[in-house]
């Protein structure tokens, strides 16, 4: 499609054909930002020579070339790079993951103007003053990408290098030993434990690590919601979890107070599952964030892998049901309607004893958009006056309450915990991120719904169902 694409326009572009392009972005919005900057006839008239036909073309690639029919004959002008994801070690330098060589020529092919096959192991395209000089070079076996362009560029300034490489090559921690082939979770899958507890993976195992994260690859990653409810994914929390006091006050006719403690955390991977749902509620707006503002995609992923179709698919999906119920009912307790008209989502995940009769702690991470998590906070408790109760939060097996503060003033409010793969294993059995885990059900599992085989294709073939 996209190479239909750049023909039609190219011909439009040398013969002058009046008609107008609505966007010179590329169909693959890991190529684009999604600026629709419309060429008239008038200005397709005007770039009458190679050298702009040229830069035309390497900035509908490698750029949202945003209202470029106004700009163009500035000699000042500059557009910002969005292929790819920018690389951890240079913001210049953008990173595009790709199943092989083979595939690495295709998307080089388009900026040369080239069928892929013509593109060897050097190839120096000149595009004039202004657009510059891209040279691809195809990297030696066992290196730790497939091939570097090398960009110098006056309209692209900000752009110095192209790395094209596979997922197993991405990361500080790439080896010829890293995991190979394609993990069986993916990011929003969901499954249900031996006890019945519903989790949500929050990383996939084939995951690269980043100086942040250090756990290994070959794990993944999981989040389990107390909802409240009886919508199918109602669970007790564990009476070792809640934290039970009577609050002294006679008058309060000795109501009983409780909190939930002793939970497994990580506000990293809980921050991941804030930004999974608002995704999910907000798929252009999360488009908007990973590429306007420059923020990673879902789980530090390059964004061909969480991208907005995929977002939209498992969001689709999970409004299918299991067991007479959405996924949006059974983790949450509502609708995907009713979770739309959310401002703000908490996620509890600690509570601490407290020391007066009246009032605790307890921990939150909270979300207003993409990528917003607003710090760990540790809120003061009155519950006298408040009345936080776990039981209206997540069901307590000492007060089995149906009940859910789902929301007050647009606020949705749950308590979560976190556990790895490993840890949901049933006993004496082995963790392998190629096969589900053992003692557990699959609810929804995206791979499974795309066709793939786990262990069979290489990560990068996910990206297969976003073409």
């Amino acid at each position: 499609m996209k190479k239909n694409f750049y023909f039609l326009l190219l011909a439009a572009l040398v013969f002058g054909l009046s008609f107008s392009v609505t966007s010179c972005k590329s169909d693959d919005d890991s190529n684009s930002n999604g600026g629709d900057g419309a060429i008239t006839p008038d200005e397709v008239e005007a770039i009458d020579n190679e050298e702009a036909r040229t830069a035309f073309r390497w900035l509908c690639i490698l750029t949202d070339a945003e209202n470029f029919e106004e700009k163009w004959k500035s000699e000042s002008s500059t557009w910002e790079p969005t292929i790819g994801v920018v690389s951890t070690k240079s913001d210049n330098t953008r990173i595009v993951v790709v199943n092989d060589l083979d595939e690495a020529r295709e998307k080089f092919a388009k900026l040369a103007d080239k069928e892929a096959s013509e593109i060897g192991k050097t190839l120096t395209l000149n595009g004039g003053s202004r657009a510059g000089t891209l040279e691809w070079k195809q990297s030696d076996e066992g290196a730790a990408n497939i091939a570097v362009v090398t960009v110098k560029s006056k309209i692209i300034p900000h752009l110095d290098e192209i790395v094209y490489c596979t997922e197993e090559q991405v990361g500080d921690n790439a080896k010829a030993s890293s995991m190979k082939g394609t993990a069986y979770y993916r990011f929003g899958d969901v499954i249900r434990d031996s006890q019945g507890y519903y989790w949500v993976c929050v990383r996939p195992s084939f995951a690269p690590r980043n100086k942040k994260e250090c756990s290994a690859k070959g794990d993944s990653h999981w989040i389990n919601i107390f909802n409240g409810s009886e919508s199918g994914g109602g669970k007790p929390m564990p009476s070792a979890n809640v934290k039970t006091k009577w609050n002294n006050l006679k008058k309060y006719n000795y109501q009983t107070i409780k909190l939930p403690t002793a939970l497994k955390y990580d506000i990293d991977h809980i921050g991941n599952l804030l930004d999974l749902i608002w995704a999910m509620l907000n798929p252009n707006d999360y488009k908007d964030c990973v590429f306007k503002r420059n923020w990673p995609a879902l789980g530090n992923f390059p964004y061909e892998y969480n991208g907005i179709r995929f977002v939209e698919q498992v969001c689709d999906l999970w409004g299918e049901p299991y067991n007479g119920y959405t996924i949006w009912q059974i983790l949450f307790n509502h609708t995907y309607d009713e979770m739309k008209g959310l401002k703000k989502i908490i996620f509890y995940y600690q509570g601490y004893s407290w020391t007066s009769g009246q009032s605790g702690h307890v921990w939150g991470r909270s979300s207003t958009s993409y990528g917003m998590r607003g710090e760990s906070d540790k809120e003061s408790i009155n519950f006298v006056k408040d009345g936080f109760d776990v039981t209206y939060y997540a069901q307590s097996s000492n007060d089995m309450v149906y009940t859910s503060r789902f929301s007050k003033g647009g606020v949705g409010r749950w308590v979560v915990r976190y556990a790895k793969g490993e840890d949901l294993l049933s006993k004496g059995q082995k963790y392998d991120f190629y096969k589900n885990i053992a003692g557990t059900t699959d609810v929804y599992n995206y791979n499974k719904e795309m066709g793939i085989t786990p262990g069979a294709n290489t990560p990068a073939q996910m990206e297969n169902d976003l073409e």
